[in-house]
């Protein structure tokens, strides 16, 4: 756990709280917890890094504290059915990973040698706008954090996970927002409500209440990063205001913030901080600098701001911070938004910094996770994604947590928890969900990077083992036929054949499972609620444990609606098929449909629609629509509709949705592929050392095979 910093007093207490009630519970199955009404219980495995079982290591889930057995394996209480595990050993670093009763959970540790330091990095991070407006309608008394909001208030945002930050030598984060002590909420045109407090010709400002800064030093956090294009959003005031109240946190000036400052000579001081005997040095500066318009985003001779990245800057500044640091850390702020690949510019930007000697660059902007490119020295993550962040844009909801273990200058291992952000609020993910983002990540990477338990790994010393199957599958000649890999394996996409086409999900959250750790959290997460008629149970799940049921009778004077949140984003032109399963009675008028949209905001302007099918009693039916997007169209909503009945109540049950986007090649995951006549499919499963033994790789399934 780290030592000094804003939080080390806190640690060293909460580590000895937790030693003390270690020592009170029983060795081995020993098992303590508060009970509540419901007691669910969390069993995997810790292993090292060569798979080797970790004997007599802590497990702590909520306050239960359990031992690993000979073979590694241990059994938690848990008041919840999805929560964070802490697994500590004297000989390994800590780690904290989220955990879920349907399946078991692979803990894998990094030997400690004592002089072997852990980073962590988050997201963008931004408490304003919908946090204090939620539905955007210029007031604020119905805020998740309301006009004076305290710091245990911004705190509780980042309440699940705390323990995930904390659980590191230094933690990072970006944060993307000037902190003032009155923020106010302003639209993009709203030019009078700024009242010369903040940038005047800027089409988006941001503003966050300075009581965020004592909430990160809460939470874990160690250095904030503020090379970014809003942290000159209130001007030089709200530079001045952000750094006082970050100091006043305990973030040091020259050792817990980088990367804004009154001039470019401070915006480019480096945080400095010493952990294990070893200096680390992290930089921070943003490629969106807004020199075009009229007031640019930057520290210069007129005005404080960001530091402004270009090659020679931080060939300069990363090369004299290498000179007399044992680490170098290079933040770079920039590429395009809602797109995980990098710009050719952060490209270039990115490499230089490891050319002249970061060990690591963390880049961030986009808002979406990205991939990684590890070159056996340094490590370049392209975009975290948000921390926490109020965005409505679909992909923005997934998120990772980095961390990176470094040893005597090289690193020797890194991992990336997934996130998901429901209510603009970060929780760890589990289950499907956790798969995906992690499959997402690794297949956008360069380097020795696998997906270990649903979880992100750079495999530095190539321990990975790949398993490899070739089997003949055989498509329809008119529609095609669409074929979906099992969670563990990826299919092997070759260079673009004609009739055979690949697809990626761009739902996501179709399966309806709960797959979040933050307690209280309404099932069915980023779903619109539509009142009682809209359910997700269990009576009404296909697979997995849950599904949707909606519900009418006769009387009812409208529809109910089954919808996602938000609406997604889509390329003009795209082609799509939703698909799901569905339980129909005869009784029932059904449909499902895609509604397009010209913009991110106002009403959808065409739809493509078909009825459900009934179906036999108990059984589930597969449907499919197909669609291109108009060429005019950017978002698209997915609905699902039942009427009332004539007569009597009806209902329907709704399960596995999905949007496959289809491209002649994947950029990024895809499970699915749409083939028209014969081929052989290659399916590939990695596996590393401890992972625990699984059923036979097999193809590629038929979709409509239950």
């Amino acid at each position: 756990m780290s030592r000094g910093g804003p939080n080390g007093k806190r640690r060293i207490a909460l580590a000895s709280a937790v030693a003390a009630f270690v020592a009170a519970v029983s060795v081995g199955a020993g098992v303590a917890t508060e009970r509540g009404s419901d007691v669910f219980v969390l069993s995997g495995r810790a292993v090292d890094l060569d798979g080797l079982p970790v004997v007599g290591a802590s497990v702590v889930a909520d306050s239960a504290v359990v031992h690993t057995d000979r073979a590694g394996f241990f059994r938690v209480e848990s008041s919840r059915p999805r929560a964070w595990l802490r697994t500590a050993h004297p000989a390994f670093l800590p780690r904290t990973r989220a955990a879920d009763t349907a399946t078991s959970t692979l803990v894998r540790l990094t030997p400690d040698d004592g002089a072997t330091v852990s980073l962590t990095f988050g997201g963008d991070v931004m408490f304003g706008r919908r946090f204090l407006d939620p539905d955007e309608d210029g007031k604020v008394d119905d805020g998740q954090l309301r006009p004076g909001a305290s710091a245990s208030a911004h705190l509780e945002v980042l309440a699940d996970v705390r323990g995930r930050l904390e659980d590191s030598d230094v933690t990072i984060v970006n944060l993307e927002s000037p902190l003032v002590r009155d923020p106010v909420v302003l639209d993009d045109t709203g030019q009078e409500d700024r009242l010369g407090r903040f940038h005047p010709n800027k089409d988006l400002v941001f503003a966050s209440s300075t009581q965020a800064a004592a909430a990160l030093a809460r939470a874990g956090v160690d250095i904030v990063g503020l090379g970014n294009n809003h942290m000159f959003d209130a001007l030089d005031d709200g530079v001045a205001q952000t750094v006082d109240a970050l100091e006043a946190a305990g973030f040091a000036a020259g050792e817990g913030h980088t990367g804004a400052g009154m001039s470019a000579e401070q915006a480019w001081v480096p945080a400095v901080t010493t952990r294990k005997g070893q200096s680390i040095a992290v930089l921070a500066c943003t490629a969106v600098t807004g020199e075009r318009g009229a007031l640019s985003y930057v520290a210069d001779d007129r005005h404080g701001g960001a530091a402004a990245c270009d090659e020679y800057a931080i060939r300069e500044h990363v090369a004299r911070a290498s000179v007399s640091n044992d680490l170098v850390v290079m933040m770079i702020h920039g590429g395009e938004e809602y797109i995980p690949e990098p710009t050719p510019e952060i490209r270039r930007l990115s490499e230089a910094a490891r050319d002249a000697g970061a060990a690591l660059v963390i880049d961030h902007h986009p808002h979406v996770v990205g991939g990684f490119d590890f070159d056996g020295s340094g490590l370049i993550a392209w975009t975290l994604g948000n921390l926490v962040f109020d965005q409505t844009v679909w992909p923005t909801f997934r998120s990772y947590v980095l961390t990176v273990n470094v040893r005597n200058g090289s690193i020797v291992s890194a991992y990336a928890d997934p996130l998901l952000l429901n209510g603009y609020t970060p929780s760890g993910a589990t289950g499907g969900l956790a798969r995906a983002v992690a499959a997402d990540a690794v297949a956008r990477s360069v380097g020795p990077f696998t997906v270990d338990d649903a979880t992100v790994f750079l495999d530095v010393a190539g321990r990975t083992q790949v398993e490899l199957l070739s089997a003949p599958i055989v498509g329809s000649a008119e529609r095609g036929s669409i074929y979906v890999s099992d969670g563990n394996s990826r299919l092997v996409h070759p260079v673009a054949v004609p009739g055979r086409e690949v697809g990626r999900d761009l739902l996501g959250v179709g399966g309806f499972e709960d797959e979040e750790t933050r307690a209280g959290r309404r099932l069915a997460a980023l779903w619109a609620p539509s009142g009682q008629s809209e359910l997700v149970t269990t009576d009404a799940a296909a697979t997995g444990s849950l599904g949707a049921r909606l519900a009418r009778v006769a009387g009812n004077r409208a529809d109910v609606v089954l919808t996602p949140l938000h609406r997604l984003p889509v390329d003009p032109g795209a082609e799509l098929t939703l698909t799901g399963l569905a339980r129909v009675p005869d009784a029932a008028r059904a449909t499902v449909a895609l509604h397009w949209y010209r913009d991110t905001t106002g009403a959808s302007e065409q739809k493509t629609e078909t009825a459900l099918s009934a179906t036999d009693g108990e059984e589930w039916g597969r449907f499919l629509l197909d669609a291109d997007v108009p060429p005019w169209a950017v978002a698209v909503g997915v609905y699902v509709r039942l009427s009332p009945p004539r007569l009597g109540s009806v209902h329907v049950d709704v399960d596995d949705l999905a949007l496959i986007e289809w491209h002649d090649r994947c950029l990024g995951s895809c499970d699915y592929l749409r083939l028209r006549g014969h081929a052989d499919i290659s399916v590939v499963r990695d596996r590393l050392p401890g992972t625990s033994d699984r059923a036979p790789l097999d193809g590629p399934r038929l979709l409509g095979d239950k």
